[in-house]
């Protein structure tokens, strides 16, 4: 009898068997200033943004540090995050550009800067994460003074 896999066999039968490394945390995800899920933020055409926000805790060790891929974010047109309707926009940001999305260890803030290619007009950004349900700011585009 094989103690292996359930012990029930009455043949060899190892084999590995692999799990899907799956986090057993519960992670918060907290948008840093100027972003706010209720509250739009103001960009001047032509500026760049900075949409920083926090993930915590880091564990496993590293996953803050590993940048998303272009499906892990998103611009939309229109306001309101109570729905994710509306027009999907270019994001311009190079797949897991290192520039682009950057992790802070001292203060524990992811960093994503969107070169601001968008008209003026209201926009949301959304955070998709394997880790969390998706995450919006709103955010206005105006003309600059």
């Amino acid at each position: 009898m094989d103690a292996g896999i359930g012990g029930r066999a009455l043949h060899f039968n190892d084999f590995v068997v692999a799990y899907p490394g799956v986090p057993n945390t519960t992670y918060t995800f907290t948008w840093a200033a100027p972003l706010s899920a209720s509250k739009p933020a103001h960009f001047e055409v032509g500026n760049s943004i900075w949409a920083k926000f926090k993930l915590s805790p880091n564990t496993p060790a590293g996953v803050a540090t590993t940048a998303p891929n272009r499906d892990g974010y998103s611009v939309l047109q229109e306001t309101g995050c109570s729905d994710f309707t509306g027009a999907r926009q270019p994001t311009q940001t190079p797949k897991n550009g290192p520039a682009d999305f950057t992790y802070d260890p001292v203060h524990q803030l992811y960093q994503l800067r969107l070169p601001v290619i968008y008209k003026p007009g209201h926009y949301k950004l959304l955070v998709n994460s394997n880790l969390l349900p998706q995450q919006c700011a709103p955010f206005v585009v105006a003309k600059d003074d």
